[in-house]
């Protein structure tokens, strides 16, 4: 999906061709430990329940906001990713505790 957004254009590092799209997905994916981690933070403190509405609640506002996000440049696109991937993987933990 992200390979389709004009912002990210092809890099070359090295003389070698890089996807800038590949490059935001990888961190994505790093940011995605950080939101598995808090996910099952939450669904030990707060009930499990709760914590999936929250998480499903943030999944849901961040994935409307990444349309509009793509054509405001590579900052708050890569912001709105990393955000995607905190509450994709935030929302597995909170699951598997319900």
């Amino acid at each position: 999906m992200l390979a389709g957004v004009p912002v990210f254009e092809p890099l070359t590092l090295g003389g070698r061709d890089l996807a800038a799209s590949r490059l935001a997905y990888t961190w994505l994916l790093l940011v995605g430990v950080a939101g598995q981690y808090a996910g099952g933070i939450a669904s030990d403190r707060v009930s499990p329940e709760r914590a999936l509405v929250g998480a499903f609640a943030g999944l849901a506002a961040v994935s409307i906001a990444f349309l509009p996000v793509s054509n405001a440049g590579v900052g708050p696109l890569l912001g709105v990713c990393a955000l995607l991937g905190f509450f994709a993987y935030a929302v597995a933990p909170v699951a598997q505790t319900v």
